[in-house]
């Protein structure tokens, strides 16, 4: 981890503080869905370059990532407005447990994995 003098340095060298932040790992179903996508690049485009192929896979797969998270997002929230509150450490006891028996029976994902 780095520290306040190494990101004052960063700047100083005309670099940004994402220069020090380590990419995020892909999930196994991240991979997966990575490994889909470059299988069909290389059906279209068997002459792309690998790293080329494996950059745009890993995008894609990242966007695909964040939509389902995204989605849940919106579902959690609309879930939270239907029980009046903004956030579920405002419900207690029963209303709690209700709630999130509420979620687990109505979150639909695409496939039982996601």
């Amino acid at each position: 981890m780095y520290n306040l003098t190494d990101y004052v340095k960063a700047l100083s060298e005309n670099t940004t503080f994402s220069d020090f932040i380590a990419e995020k790992k892909l999930t196994p179903n991240e991979k997966k869905k990575r490994e889909e996508i470059a299988k069909a690049i290389e059906k279209e485009n068997p002459d792309m370059p690998m790293d080329k192929k494996m950059a745009i896979a890993t995008a894609q797969a990242k966007k695909v990532a964040e939509e389902k998270d995204q989605d849940y997002k919106e579902f959690f929230k609309s879930a939270l407005k239907k029980f009046g509150v903004s956030e579920p450490d405002q419900l207690e006891g029963k209303k709690k447990k209700e709630f999130y028996d509420y979620v687990d029976a109505n979150w639909k994902a695409k496939k039982e994995t996601d």
